[in-house]
């Protein structure tokens, strides 16, 4: 087994969604208790509607608290796993690498019409698209993000040597 030069963990960090969707958790909850507990008059929100509502919005929080990347990298491979209810696990071998560079993209990129790519990839990131983008011999493309995209360059100059 190959000593590890680089480890990264990430989660789910965009505060702005999990703001978003707990403003409509609360409201949704807010108007269906002051329908039902507070007001007198029957024409509230309906408890089955409450429900198709709020089911969604709880599980879609629930599943980006769940969401995990993690990378390792040694001389001979990096590897990802990329984890929520399923997983899905990667391993490229250096050796299998045709290309490899470090790309660095602002975070207003992604907002961008003109962010427009034809080449298929395979995106894992929680982290936006700075990070390692690598071109098998197979013709594979992964886009792999990273908080800390120098530390993985270098780990990229060790696995050349």
């Amino acid at each position: 087994m190959s000593k590890k030069i680089f480890e990264e963990k990430q989660r789910f960090n965009s505060v702005d969604i999990i703001v978003l969707l707990s403003f409509f958790i609360i409201g949704l909850t807010i108007k269906f208790v002051n329908d039902h507990l507070f007001s007198s008059v029957d024409n509230g929100l309906p408890v089955l509607t409450y429900v198709v509502f709020i089911v969604p919005l709880i599980a879609c929080v629930i599943f980006l608290f769940r969401l995990k990347l993690e990378i390792k990298a040694t001389c001979k491979s990096v590897r990802v796993k990329f984890s929520s209810f399923s997983r899905s696990k990667y391993k490229i071998r250096w050796e299998d690498v045709e290309e490899c560079e470090i790309i660095n993209q602002s975070g207003a990129a992604k907002w961008c019409g003109w962010n427009i790519n034809y080449e298929p990839e395979k995106l894992l990131s929680l982290s936006g698209r700075a990070g390692l983008h690598i071109r098998t011999k197979q013709g594979e493309n992964f886009v792999i993000g990273t908080k800390n995209p120098f530390a993985l360059k270098q780990v990229i100059l060790q696995a050349e040597h």
